[in-house]
């Protein structure tokens, strides 16, 4: 295929004078080719494209990319907040505008395409030059110091405690680092005297002649754009009166949130897009100016509710609310209409042209479909076109919407060996691209077949693997600070006071000081700070233990003879389902390896291990007991569909439970997808199934005619019976009842148990920590996976109605829970009061199994803009179009509670929004308080682990054998609860006693401690100390020291022996010895309960001969060893000590 293609299908449009013209024949993808040769042939060289929506513009972006990688294509974002919405436009946002407004000021080295949506045409923008003349320029001599920070502080940039994304500001002493709008590298200026002594671009260190300093926001506060927006704003709204905190900011010089929304009057006068551009062609979507007429109905709607309230907070004497008028702001329909008016349009068509219509031709038509909807064959249809095509010599692009897509399209299409093409160029007579196309076309000799004209549905790409969450879910540990009480393994309750330097052998040495009944104190080694954890009860009255007393050691005896009993319990079952024998469940590769390819993403990486954990379970002969644990959206199902297709394969059964009716409708709908054409029968038991069909899906079962069941705890009930049953699968285990789960242990004896959730309950976590169940964890986060955007706040109708709004306008839907059944009225009438147009549908638990059905499929297809409910909604619903949440009450659910009905939004790639409503947050109790500061805090994709460790935390880990989940670790703690229940399993499994805890005490007569002056945060040294306490091994020291030198810079000699400790302290545990006191000249050397005497008698000859090789080694008479060493320096302490502890160990 030349590269005339597109100029000799489509005549000659002009593009130097003004007209209108329609091209019909040019869909999605093909809108690419087309814009890159017209913009090759526009006399200015640039060309604006109006899309309908930011879906087709970022669609059409990455297109160019591949059609025409050598345009420059500037897209000019819409704000993400909706008109007259109280907030600023994101960070993001505003610098990439920031920066596209700067470049459409500068000439253009090449073609250029300027895309824009229908909305955000429709602002007015600030004055060619207004940005470039409020850039901050400086050389290095200026004085920059003062100026500067107030530039920054004034125009948009915010200081962070590290430089991630653009705005962000780093201010250290002599030292700033700055992430400016359009940058791909911060810079770093060096300050000398409040003087700029010179600018480096990071990394790499490139030094920069001169500081060009964009602000960060169309909206710049210098001293010209403040008065100026004092004088308009009298001039607009009158003398100021009451309570104004938009203009009060202002006039002091600072922003207000949502400021950028007064942009005229900083300016005094606007432009439009077309001003920037003039003379340019403009293109358009065929739905572009109805997109402009649906905003346009928007903006009016939402200026008359901001006026309205504003005029009612005005009269309540409460701050008052001003806004512009939208014409002062936006463009109406004849503005628009006067900026194409004189230009050349062209208007893209996804339709042919029809008979006589005077239009231009494209040239390009929609391909076929290969879904194989019709009783067809869908993948040799596919094959018969591919092959036709290749014999016709035509040019194939297989296009999908990510790089990760490219393996699993091949091995769909059978094509395994099908090159990959980066851009157009590369295009081979058949490849694979990534290339955004909603549907395949045809023009010329090349036919784009797109990923969706092949696979029916649409989910959710995986990430790619590498990426997402750390693989270790159960690293690190919750963090001590000032103020927190605190467990001494040894010595109980106390409150940590912080950190105190004492002398030790003449050198200081950093403890952490703890406070004990009756003002005792107790110092605490900060190497030794893993016997320390944080109380799991805070919130309540909590009493000090004595130090040295008696209450702790007999509450450690109590506890550990509750332990020894439920370990040897726990130790029984677990025992007694990993020797039971079963037959090994192995499907068949062939068929397996086709079952697997239905799965049109690539499999993350910790996806991937769960499926090969599970597979490897079943063909073991033994009795999976599994716990796959993942945040919600991140792939848990499709490690239950591999489970139970190599179980039914096999002729067995599968038992799917999920806790809900509507998640047993969504996974029953999954599982016939999957399962289609393999002739394994599914039957779906729920409580909205009419009687006659609940008796026929239970003969089913019972006849093994269905070999995959899948329903709520109804298929635990007494009336189900399987022909033979051998895997159960539990989705979020936490929402079964007692009587279900005294079904479920009867179930699965003998059967396979795969249990998937995203918070488990803190008995399940418990067994799982403990190493009694085997664990899975998914961590990787889907590729488009945002964090969801959590805020608590005292109810304000303001609020709930902007996001109400702002996610109906956005085309989106929204979840409104409540705690109770009774607070639904409340908040419909809420509802209705501020929004009437709003289509709202309910849903609890108290409805007819078949009403609730109907309700959450009639909100799934888009019935009802928002879903009105109890916590029904809180496991498994997977609606993309729903991204923002709001919860009556929040302080009355849990921790879990609140990450499962925040996991209901962020599943789509759109940006979702959590409002956790309280009635008054003075009146939160300490544990609702804690609750919610934990929610909104773990708001990163894969923090569900992260959530229930919390939870167990706040809640107390509860009975390990009885169904109640909180208040019987209390004694204890939670962190050494934990610890001490692994003591008493691996106890159990040794067949002997839990060791006491205890810790060595090692002095080497040199400093050991972190330097204030290396890290002068406290937090942050408390918990640096906490994690080396943990460190056991040379090389784990090593990567450590490692890490904090890149950080920090080179690590001090203090802090290297603190590393080192760790290793020593293993040895001495090794060695049995409780305390080595190392000197200039010898070792001072005390064992535990005997040890020495015990070493001997076990090899008398090498005790022996370790006294030899230490000339003037003696045993004291209280038991100690002196061992002689030639004189060793400061530095070589850890060394001696650590070559003597080695000794030691081997014998």
């Amino acid at each position: 295929m030349d590269d005339n293609l597109v100029s000799r299908l489509v005549p000659e449009l002009a593009l130097d004078r003004a007209c209108r013209r329609v091209v019909a024949g040019a869909p999605e993808g093909c809108d690419a080719l087309l814009l890159g040769d017209l913009v090759r042939r526009a006399p200015s060289g640039t060309l604006l494209h109006i899309a309908r929506d930011a879906r087709h513009l970022a669609r059409l972006r990455r297109a160019l990319a591949f059609f025409a990688p050598d345009v420059e294509v500037l897209p000019l974002l819409a704000w993400d907040c909706a008109p007259y919405e109280r907030r600023s436009v994101s960070a993001k946002v505003a610098a990439r505008r920031v920066d596209t407004l700067l470049k459409l000021g500068r000439p253009a080295e090449g073609p250029r395409v300027v895309l824009v949506t229908a909305a955000g045409f429709l602002r007015r923008l600030p004055p060619q030059g207004a940005l470039e003349a409020a850039t901050f320029r400086a050389v290095p001599g200026d004085a920059v110091e003062e100026p500067l920070r107030r530039f920054l502080l004034r125009n948009g940039y915010a200081p962070a405690e590290a430089v991630r994304d653009p705005g962000d500001f780093l201010w250290d002493d002599d030292r700033v680092e700055i992430l400016p709008p359009g940058a791909r590298r911060s810079i770093t200026l060096d300050l000398i005297n409040d003087g700029l002594d010179a600018v480096w671009e990071q990394p790499g260190g490139v030094e920069l002649e001169r500081l060009d300093l964009p602000p960060m926001s169309e909206v710049a506060l210098t001293d010209d754009g403040i008065a100026r927006f004092q004088a308009n704003y009298v001039e607009l709204f009158g003398k100021p009166e009451g309570n104004d905190p938009l203009l009060a900011a202002v006039v002091q010089g600072r922003r207000l949130n949502g400021v950028e929304h007064w942009l005229p009057l900083f300016h005094g006068t606007t432009e439009t897009l077309c001003e920037y551009l003039p003379g340019c062609p403009v293109t358009l979507d065929e739905c572009a100016e109805v997109d402009r007429d649906d905003h346009l109905d928007q903006i009016a709607d939402a200026f008359q509710a901001s006026r309205t309230i504003g005029g009612i907070t005005e009269k309540a004497h409460l701050p008052v609310y001003r806004p512009l008028p939208p014409e002062r702001v936006f463009l109406d329909a004849a503005d628009w209409d006067a900026c194409l008016e004189p230009r050349a349009v062209t208007l893209f068509r996804a339709s042919p042209p029809e008979e006589g219509e005077d239009v231009a031709d494209g040239g390009a038509r929609s391909g076929p479909l290969f879904h194989g909807g019709d009783g067809g064959d869908g993948a040799k249809a596919l094959a018969d076109h591919v092959e036709y095509l290749r014999e016709s010599g035509a040019r194939v692009i297989f296009a999908v919407e990510r790089d990760v897509q490219h393996a699993a399209l091949k091995r769909r299409v059978g094509l395994p060996d099908l090159p990959s093409a980066e851009t157009f160029g590369e295009v081979d007579r058949l490849t694979v691209a990534t290339l955004p196309v909603a549907r395949g076309f045809a023009i010329g000799d090349l036919h784009v077949i797109a990923r969706a004209d092949i696979i029916k549905s649409e989910r959710r790409i995986a990430a790619e693997p590498g990426g997402g969450q750390p693989g270790d879910p159960l690293s690190g540990m919750e963090p001590v600070t000032v103020g927190d009480l605190v467990v001494h393994a040894e010595h109980g309750v106390g409150l940590c006071e912080g950190l105190e330097t004492l002398n030790a052998g003449d050198a200081p040495h950093d403890c952490l000081r703890l406070t004990y009944r009756q003002g005792d104190k107790l110092f605490v080694p900060v190497e030794n700070m893993d016997l320390l954890s944080r109380f799991g009860t805070p919130g309540e009255t909590i009493q000090l233990d004595k130090l040295g007393g008696a209450a702790w050691a007999n509450r450690l005896e109590r506890i550990r003879e509750i332990l020894r009993d439920a370990a040897r319990d726990l130790m029984a079952t677990a025992a007694k389902r990993s020797l039971a024998m079963v037959e090994p469940i192995v499907p068949k590769v062939a068929a397996y390896r086709r079952f697997k390819s239905r799965f049109p993403y690539t499999e993350t990486e910790d996806q991937q291990a769960a499926i090969d954990d599970v597979l490897a379970d079943l063909a073991s002969g033994k009795v999976m007991d599994r716990l796959v644990v993942g945040d919600v959206g991140f792939g848990k199902t499709e490690v239950a569909l591999r489970a139970a297709f190599a179980v039914a394969s096999c002729g067995r059964q599968v038992a799917v439970v999920a806790p809900t009716t509507p998640l047993a409708r969504q996974h029953a709908d999954e599982f016939r997808d999957r399962f289609a054409g393999t002739g394994i029968g599914i039957a779906e038991l729920t409580g909205s199934r009419s009687a006659e069909e609940r008796r026929e899906a239970r003969r089913l079962i019972a006849d093994g005619e269905a070999l995959i069941a899948v329903g709520t705890q109804a298929l635990l009930s007494e009336g189900v019976h399987f022909a033979d049953l051998g895997l159960l699968v539990l989705d979020e285990e936490q929402r079964l009842g007692v009587k279900q789960k005294e079904r479920l242990k009867e179930a699965a004896d003998g059967v396979h148990v795969l249990t998937m959730t995203a918070t488990p309950i803190p008995r399940t976590l418990q067994l799982a920590l403990a190493g009694l169940r085997d664990l899975s964890m998914i961590g990787t986060a889907p590729v488009e996976r945002q964090p969801v955007r959590t805020r608590v706040l005292a109810y304000d109708g303001d609020v709930i109605r902007q996001a109400l709004t702002r996610e109906r306008e956005r085309g989106g839907q929204s979840f409104y829970v409540c705690p109770r059944l009774a607070d639904l009225d409340l908040v419909a009438d809420r509802l209705g009061a501020m929004l009437p147009d709003l289509v709202v549908a309910r849903a609890h638990g108290k409805m007819e199994p078949g009403e609730l059905d109907d309700a959450i499929t009639n909100f799934v297809r888009g019935g009802a803009d928002v879903l009105l409910a109890t916590n029904i909604i809180e496991a498994g619903l997977n609606i993309p179009n729903a991204n923002t949440l709001i919860v009556h009450r929040a302080d009355m659910f849990g921790l879990a509670q609140l990450h499962q009905l925040r996991g209901r939004v962020g599943r789509g790639s759109a940006r979702a929004y959590a409002w956790l409503t309280v009635e008054s947050e003075k009146d939160l109790s300490e544990a609702a308080r804690r609750r919610l500061d934990a929610i909104s805090t773990l708001t990163d994709p894969g923090v569900g682990f992260s959530v229930a460790s919390q939870d167990l935390d706040l809640r107390g880990g509860g009975n390990l054998l009885g169904e109640e989940q909180s208040g019987t670790i209390r004694a204890v703690g939670v962190e050494l609860f934990q610890e001490m229940l692994r003591q008493a399993i691996e106890a159990v499994r040794a067949g002997r006693e839990p060791e006491e805890p205890w810790t060595p005490r090692i002095s080497l007569g040199v400093p050991v401690l972190i330097p204030e002056s290396y890290v002068a945060d406290l937090d942050e040294r408390m918990a640096l100390y906490r994690s080396i306490a943990t460190l056991e091994t040379a090389e784990a020291a090593k990567a450590f020291s490692a890490d904090l030198a890149a950080r920090r810079g080179a690590v001090p000699p203090e802090v290297r022996t603190l590393l080192g400790l760790g290793e020593l302290k293993r040895l001495c545990r090794e060695a049995g010895v409780e305390q080595i006191d190392v000197g200039p000249r010898g070792a001072l050397i005390t064992f535990r309960q005997e040890a020495s005497q015990e070493a001997a008698q076990r090899d008398p000859a090498r005790f022996q001969a370790f006294l030899e090789r230490h000339q003037g080694t003696r045993p004291r008479e209280d038991g100690k060893v002196v061992v002689p060493l030639a004189e060793t320096k400061d530095s070589d302490r850890l060394d001696a000590a650590r070559g003597l502890l080695e000794e030691l160990r081997e014998l």
